[in-house]
């Protein structure tokens, strides 16, 4: 048996499917002039600090029906850099760039954007759960759900939720509850 994660509303929801039978593609963003495609690959898994995770593709299918792959999982020795288990894109306002969390650390995944025309992939910042702003002052800026350490009083993690720009830089600090800020996925 292989053991697959399909997205879900929440983080990671766990599947047994057989080694031979991989979930179907997946259309996961619908545009009038394009598709992205989640494909689920039967190459090796990708080791995170998280473990071994699926590996899986980004592939954007036009009108005409040409399709291109943008990003493909892969292994890294910087956590930053690694690719593996994608999932939860958002399609930036602009239509210009995917937004896709991936395994990354043991404690966090890790938020990456790929340009449409360039097909460059950078990573962006940790983040365990994103959410493009619509509208509004931060219109196209970022709400992202971090884990973090506090080394003073009272010493432990915390998961709080940030406004970030589309480089990962803290805009805003908003705290710990998404509820307040009607969150899509309801994060917490």
């Amino acid at each position: 048996m292989l053991f697959c994660y399909v997205q879900s509303p929440a983080k990671h929801a766990l599947s047994v499917i057989s080694k031979d039978t991989l979930p179907k593609d997946t259309i996961v963003i619908q545009d009038s002039n394009f598709e992205i495609i989640m494909k689920w690959t039967n190459k090796g898994k990708i080791s995170t600090g998280e473990g071994d995770v699926p590996n899986n593709e980004l592939w954007i299918k036009y009108k005409s029906g040409k399709e291109e792959l943008m990003v493909a999982c892969r292994n890294a020795n910087n956590p930053d850099s690694i690719i593996g288990d994608i999932y939860a894109p958002q399609l930036s306002n602009d239509k210009a760039e995917v937004y896709f969390l991936s395994a990354a650390y043991a404690t966090s995944d890790e938020l990456h954007g790929v340009n449409l025309k360039t097909k460059q992939e950078r990573a962006v910042c940790a983040a365990n759960f994103f959410e493009i702003i619509r509208s509004g002052k931060y219109k196209n800026d970022i709400i992202v759900n971090q884990h973090r350490y506090r080394f003073k009083k009272p010493i432990g993690s915390y998961n709080w939720f940030y406004i970030v720009d589309e480089q990962g830089k803290v805009l805003k600090t908003l705290g710990e509850s998404s509820k307040k800020f009607g969150l899509s996925a309801g994060y917490n």
